[in-house]
């Protein structure tokens, strides 16, 4: 059994679940997601607790520092590319903007039209014209364009797109990004014949770019190839320990799974090594149907009942105190 994202496919021998959409976002599921096919989580975006990655944040640069660095950089380099064309490159800057034969390349594309293709290509990497729609209707997809068209790749070029530890090779890459240069001069040329301007797709081509860089910053972080194995033998764990222990009837509150979860595999005793944010998700993940109250009781899941020596049940719903509190509520 593999870890699996909610909404990819299921591994072999598990039933495909979904999210409650009660609990998450439109569009996309917050928290932690789990999946079956790495390629796909690695094409999707996660969360993963804080704690689970140890070695980055023993690394030189923690995940706040880098945010900092990429901030900072952004902000002093569109500054400094901002004096830059209103001193040393204005002239030039207005040669190249009021140039007609910039502009205008004849029935050919011209320079223009060809800057215009490529803002939209790498527009088109990122997030797709109806990922830029739903953005303003509220929704997130967490998947790029790219992703898709690089696993498509993969699978006509044989490659084992399911690994966990796959990654595109460089051959593939590149065609993936000429097949996006094509479709960003393709629409550059509709706006050409439609228009007859560069104008167009150039300034229609930096609106695009810069909500897919939106789009981009909202995304989740990604996984990389030691998240995916971490999760992946997370929730190979609690699968086993799921299959043993629980049933998807009566009712328990989380922490009762939790213990005994914990209690099951001593490497999970504390939250640093694997947060209750995680395993609430993944037992969203085992039991779709299950249900959350705001106090934190699972309506449709319970611990199974043990059996003492006496046949006097251990545990479980029917010895619950947490179950009869709620059940007097």
């Amino acid at each position: 059994m593999q870890a699996q994202l909610i909404c990819g496919h299921s591994p072999k021998g598990i039933q495909k679940y979904h999210c409650p959409h009660r609990d998450h976002l439109p569009g996309h599921c917050r928290g932690l997601r789990l999946r079956s096919r790495f390629a796909e989580a690695r094409g999707r975006s996660t969360h993963i607790a804080q704690a689970n990655n140890s070695e980055e944040e023993s690394g030189p640069l923690t995940p706040q520092v880098k945010d900092n660095v990429i901030i900072w950089g952004t902000a002093i380099g569109l500054t400094s590319l901002a004096a830059l064309c209103g001193t040393v490159w204005r002239e030039p800057l207005l040669d190249f903007v009021y140039d007609q034969s910039i502009s205008d390349g004849g029935e050919v594309l011209g320079a223009g039209d060809i800057v215009g293709g490529l803002l939209w290509a790498l527009s088109l990497y990122y997030a797709s014209p109806l990922q830029l729609l739903l953005l303003f209707l509220g929704r997130l997809d967490t998947t790029r364009p790219s992703d898709g068209v690089l696993r498509l790749l993969g699978i006509a070029s044989g490659q084992p797109v399911d690994a966990i530890d796959y990654e595109a090779p460089l051959a593939i890459r590149v065609v993936a990004v000429l097949g996006f240069v094509a479709a960003g001069l393709g629409i550059a040329a509709l706006f050409r014949a439609g228009l007859g301007d560069a104008t167009w797709s150039t300034s229609s081509g930096i609106g695009a770019c810069i909500a897919a860089g939106v789009y981009e910053v909202g995304r989740p972080k990604r996984l990389s190839v030691q998240d995916a194995q971490l999760l992946e033998s997370q929730w190979q764990d609690f699968a086993a320990f799921a299959a043993q222990k629980l049933q998807k009837s009566g009712r328990c509150h989380e922490s009762e799974i939790f213990k005994q979860f914990r209690r099951s595999y001593a490497k999970y005793r504390s939250e640093e090594a694997i947060s209750d944010d995680v395993l609430r998700d993944m037992v969203r993940n085992f039991h779709p149907d299950v249900d959350r109250t705001p106090k934190g009781f699972f309506k449709n899941l319970s611990l199974i009942p043990s059996v003492d020596a006496f046949g006097e049940p251990v545990g479980g719903t029917a010895s619950s105190p947490s179950a009869n509190r709620s059940s007097m509520g």
